[in-house]
Parts: structure tokens; C-alpha cells; sequence
């Protein structure tokens, strides 16, 4: 602290005590009541703190009192509360004990303050009549607004070196309001109540009570904002991590990709050659099944998921996703088994696939993180109405197990078991966060028993509506259980003669070089209005259309097609192939015309049964052949 700041300091406590001295001289307590009455209220404001809308800071009730005794008592009064009060707030907020000096300095500043206001507004040149009252209540209020704060601005100037006007302005200008609505209500319940004696320091009551309620209103907001923080904070660091996680399960594939390729291009050795092949194929399927999850959880979380409604056979789905692990376990040593409860329907009403999405990575999990024992799947009823049954699904293992303090992380996006679990079993961590919350959209729920290196146990619980009858059931068309694995071409036609509608050169290429490798006769154009020039000038079988292309796209080009075959009576083929695999895009590719849906990247095998589906057609009677492509598919 500077000599000057000392001097200063010295400066305004010898002036607060001097006018202390004056005020304890000169007290002569006339209605003592009165006078005890306001000291308790004011010591009791002074633990008060109220903060007005649109004003930066919170500020103490106490200067309420303190006009309030210029107004209504005697100075040496006012004196003797404002002493009180600014010695019950050095220590009621301090977060830290003040220093001797601070205090001092802090009642000597009200004090000077308090006799300023009160000669200001006791001032000659003012008295007079009674509407110069709310006068002379302003200049005291100014006055004392003034004096209690330009010295504690002038020791902060003095100490830290900062312009006088700016620390004055910045930090404390903002409390004037406070002294305007504290001369406010004085004047009111001053001029309103006449009476001398002393229950009228009871009438600010009701105002204390309002600025309690505020001050607590404003903690409240304080809190809320904080806890807002806390979560944008949270969220930022969630957001943080994604972006880490999601980079590093997308660089894996594409490292792996990149390496292969580059070896396969400068190897000689045709097998060395296939293998990695073999190898980008593989790390292709992982990619392409990574951005799938992470389409899945943006669609679930976006409200923009929803589930299918169609008769399927509950045991027929179960078995066969049982049989696709079956060879995986058996070369483990995992012995897998499965028990359905006899009273389960076998014919429900819901979506197959999803349903059938969670079983597999529940099994999934359990076939990867057990390495010895076994793998046992059971189905129950755990409720059952006349409409619906309600499903519990387990699946028991003997593997790692989990701790108890991650059982309930494990089915949040991107968390794991234990962090080294992505480093030995892999996996992006999004598998279970779906099943969550496919579960839920089934009006389930899931959760996990589970022991460290005795294994776990998944539950889950799915309700489905009962078939309507077996006569319904009987016409249901049951969908062949798709199979993990890509399936065998149907069969092996040639000759189809197919236009390619594709705007990006290398998939082009691609797509010629798989069909002319199945004997297909190939023609690629760009846009949708060289779709229909090709096809006005020379028929095709086939039409493998792109959605998204320039000038024209595939939905209006399809759509155009549609509506000249009216006139043509000649009807082709379309399937769709498009990278937008948003829920969504399959009905509106249906209703533009369209036979077929494929999304890329495009699996060869499943391109080719598409093919094969609209060849086994193409002989037929064209009136036939229009009524069979509008049927499929399904």
C-alpha cells in the first residue's frame, strides 16, 4: 500500500471519528423505544442483500435504515445504527475475516457518509414547506450516495493505480439506483404515516419481507445459471470427447484401407495380393457399419426413428440369429444355448428388424468378451394382456464382467466398461446406447446383472401386439431371415441391358465393372435428362438411378418415367441407389416410381439380387409385368 493511500485512509477514519464523537455528544435519547426499534431492524437488514432488475450488483438493505434515521431520527441515532450495521456486514459476508483497518475504515466511511446526508437534508436554505421534504430526501439521498462511495473508490485509485472516474463509474455507479428506491419508500412511509412514535419503523417491515424474497429469487437464479454453466461445460467436454472418439473409430478403418490398398498395388504376388483385398473388404464392412450407428443414434435422438409394424415369427427371427453365432462360439469353445418360454406367441406383431438389431449386439458383446463357458438366451412372459405380451430377453455369459460403477454408464453413447476395453475387444461404444434406446421406443426397458470375471447378464423387454388371427397370420407374408453374412446371388443371369444414371465418374466406373461382370450390358449417363433421352432412344431393362444428380434428379426423373409409360404402355425397372440413408428416403424413392432401394455403399451381392429380382419378371406379359414391379419390394 502506498504512503498516499495511507494518509488518505488516516484521513477518513479521523474524520469518521470525529464525527462519531460529535454524534455521542451530542445524544440526547428523547423516545428510546423508537429508537431500540429501528437499531434491531437495521441490524437485522444489514444480513439482507436485494438486487434490482436490470442492476449489475446486489446491495445490503441497510441503507434503507440509514435514510430512514436521517428522516425520522436524530443524528447521533443514525450514527449509532450505521455503526452497528457496517460492523455486523464486515463479518456476515466476508468470505475472509477482515483485517482491523478495513473495519475501521468501513465505520468511519458510513459515519462521514451519515452526517453529510443529515446536515443536507437538515440544511436551512431547505426548510420550509412540507412539499420541499421530497427535495431535501433527494439531495440526502445524493449526498449520501456520494460520500459513502467516492472514498472506498479513492483508496482502490490510490492502491492499484486505476483512473478515479473509471473505478467510481465501473464499480459503483451501479448502486445508485439502489439509494433512489431506498429514498422512495422512505418518502412514503414518511409521508404517509405522521406519527412520531416509534411503531413506525414497523411499516418498512413488509418491504424487508419483498427484499428478502427478491434476494433469494436472485440466489435461486444465481444457482441456475450455474448449473447451466456446469452442463454447457459438461456438454462441451461430451461434445469434445465424441468428436476424439468418433475420429479415432473412423481413422482405424481408413488407415487400415489405405495401407492395404497401397500394398495390394505393389504386390506381385497374386495370393499376398487377395489377401489384402480381403482385408479392405473387411475394414470397408466395419466402416460402413460404424457410420450406420452413428446414423441410428442421430435418428433416435432426433425423435426421427420410427418403428415398423409387420407380422413375423418370433422363434423363426430368434433361431436364426441364435444359428449365426452358433460358428462363431464353436471355434471359441462358447458353448451357445437358448430356452423360449412355451406360453411365448409365436406369431407378434412389431418391428423384426430392430428387434433383431438389439439381440444380435447383445450376443454380439456376449460371444466378445467371454472366452471360455458358455452363452445362454432365454425369452419369457413377463406381462400379457388380450392385445399384447411384454417380453423379457437375457442373455448370460461367463466373461469379463462388469464393475458396479460402469453398469449404468455402459449404455450411454461412447462409454465403455473400462477404457483398456476398446484397446483389447474393440468396438465404437455405440452398440448398447442404441439398444437403450430401440428398447424404449418398444416400451422396455434394459439393464445389466453383473459380476467382475464371472460374467453378466443383459434383461431386456419389448411389447409387441399378438398376431390378429391365425387367418391373418396365414396371409402375412414372412420375409426369409437375412443372414449376417452377405447371401448367395439368386441366380446367375446375363444380358440384362442396364442404365446407369450416376454423376460421379469413379462410381460409375465401379458400377460398370460390376455389372459387365456378370454379362450385363451397361450404358452410364450423368442427370436425369439423360436418363430419359437414353431411354427414348433405345429400351432398357433396368434403371439403377442415383437420387441426389444435377440439372434433373433421380425422384423427378422417375417420376417423368412414370408418366410417359401411361402413354407408352411399356413398363422398366427402377432401382434407387443413393448415399442419403435418412429415414425416410426409401418411402419417398418408392412413391417417385421407384422398384427398388439401395443405399451405398453398395454391397455387389445385394446389387445383383436385386437384378435378378426384376429379371425373373422381365419375360412375363408386360400387363403382368407392370403389376408385379409395383409390387416389390417390401
Amino acid at each position: 500500500m502506498t504512503l498516499a493511500a495511507r494518509a488518505y485512509i488516516a484521513l477518513v477514519i479521523a474524520v469518521g471519528a470525529a464525527a462519531l464523537g460529535h454524534g455521542f455528544l451530542l445524544w440526547n435519547p428523547q423516545d428510546l423505544p423508537r429508537f431500540l426499534c429501528y437499531l434491531a431492524l437495521a441490524a437485522l437488514a444489514s444480513g439482507l442483500k436485494v438486487r434490482l432488475p436490470g442492476v449489475t450488483g446486489t446491495m445490503s438493505v441497510l441503507f434503507l435504515f440509514l435514510l430512514a434515521g436521517i428522516v425520522e431520527l436524530g443524528l447521533p441515532e443514525t450514527l449509532i445504527i450505521g455503526a452497528t450495521g457496517s460492523l455486523i456486514q464486515s463479518f456476515w459476508h466476508a468470505k475472509v475475516r477482515p483485517r482491523a483497518v478495513q473495519v475501521v475504515f468501513g465505520v468511519a466511511n458510513v459515519a462521514f457518509a451519515i452526517t453529510a446526508a443529515h446536515f443536507a437534508y437538515h440544511s436551512p436554505l431547505l426548510l420550509g414547506s412540507f412539499f420541499q421534504a421530497p427535495i431535501r430526501l433527494a439531495l440526502a439521498t445524493s449526498v449520501f450516495f456520494v460520500t459513502n462511495t467516492f472514498p472506498v473508490a479513492a483508496v482502490i485509485t490510490l492502491t492499484e493505480g486505476k483512473p478515479l472516474r473509471q473505478v467510481w463509474s465501473h464499480c459503483f455507479f451501479w448502486s445508485f439506483p439502489y439509494y433512489l428506491v431506498g429514498a422512495a419508500i422512505v418518502g412514503m412511509v414518511s409521508f404517509a404515516n405522521r406519527m412520531p412514535d416509534w411503531p413506525a419503523g414497523l411499516l418498512i417491515l413488509p418491504v424487508m419481507y419483498v427484499i428478502y424474497r427478491s434476494y433469494h429469487q436472485y440466489l435461486d437464479q444465481l444457482q441456475a445459471i450455474e448449473l447451466a454453466k456446469r452442463k454447457a461445460e459438461a456438454a462441451n467436454h461430451a461434445k469434445s470427447e465424441l468428436v476424439a472418439h468418433i475420429s479415432h473409430e473412423l481413422r482405424t478403418p481408413m488407415n487400415t484401407i489405405l495401407g492395404m490398398t497401397y500394398l495390394a498395388l505393389h504386390t506381385p504376388d497374386e495370393g499376398e495380393r487377395r489377401k489384402h483385398l480381403e482385408i479392405v473388404q473387411e475394414s470397408s464392412r466395419f466402416l460402413v457399419q460404424l457410420i450406420n450407428r452413428l446414423l441410428d443414434i442421430s435418428k433416435i435422438d432426433s425423435n426421427k426413428l420410427e418403428l415398423e409394424n409387420t407380422v413375423f415369427d418370433l422363434r423363426r427371427m430368434v433361431e436364426g440369429v441364435l444359428a449365426a453365432f452358433h460358428a462363431e462360439g464353436g471355434l471359441r469353445g462358447l458353448e451357445l444355448t437358448s430356452e423360449i418360454a412355451p406360453e411365448a406367441p409365436r406369431m407378434v406383431t412389431g418391428d423384426e428388424g430392430r428387434l433383431r438389431q438389439v439381440l444380435v449386439n447383445i450376443l454380439g458383446n456376449a460371444v466378445k468378451f467371454t472366452e471360455r463357458g458358455g452363452i445362454r438366451t432365454t425369452i419369457r412372459v413377463s406381462e400379457e394382456d388380450a392385445v399384447s405380451v411384454a417380453l423379457q430377453f437375457s442373455v448370460s455369459d461367463t466373461g469379463i464382467g462388469i464393475p458396479p460403477d460402469r453398469q449404468a454408464a455402459i449404455f450411454e453413447p461412447y462409454e465403455q466398461a473400462d477404457a483398456s476395453t476398446s484397446r483389447r475387444f474393440g468396438g465404437s461404444g455405440l452398440g448398447l446406447a442404441i439398444c437403450s434406446r430401440l428398447v424404449k421406443l418398444m416400451g422396455g426397458s434394459i439393464w445389466v446383472e453383473s459380476k467382475p470375471r464371472e460374467g453378466s447378464t443383459f434383461h431386456w423387454t419389448a411389447r409387441l401386439r399378438k398376431a390378429q388371427s391365425p387367418a391373418a397370420v396365414a396371409e402375412t407374408h414372412v420375409a426369409p431371415e437375412p443372414s449376417l453374412k452377405p447371401s448367395t446371388p439368386l441366380t446367375s443371369a446375363k444380358g440384362v441391358k442396364i442404365l446407369v444414371a450416376e454423376d460421379n465418374l469413379v462410381n460409375q466406373l465401379l458400377m460398370q465393372k460390376l455389372l459387365q461382370r456378370r454379362g450385363h450390358t451397361v450404358h452410364a449417363v450423368s442427370n436425369g435428362h439423360e436418363v430419359l433421352d437414353a431411354l427414348e432412344n433405345e429400351p432398357f431393362d433396368l434403371v439403377l438411378m442415383d437420387v441426389q444428380m444435377p440439372k434433373l434428379d433421380g425422384l423427378q426423373a422417375a417420376a417423368a418415367i412414370r408418366r410417359r409409360e401411361t402413354e407408352s404402355g411399356r413398363a422398366v425397372a427402377i432401382i434407387a441407389l443413393t448415399a442419403n440413408a435418412q429415414e425416410g428416403m426409401r418411402e419417398e424413392c418408392l412413391r417417385a416410381g421407384m422398384n427398388g432401394y439401395l443405399s451405398k455403399p453398395v454391397d455387389p451381392v445385394e446389387l445383383y439380387n436385386a437384378i435378378e429380382q426384376c429379371v425373373a419378371v422381365a419375360s412375363f406379359p408386360e400387363d403382368e409385368r407392370k403389376a408385379v414391379l409395383a409390387t416389390f419390394p417390401h
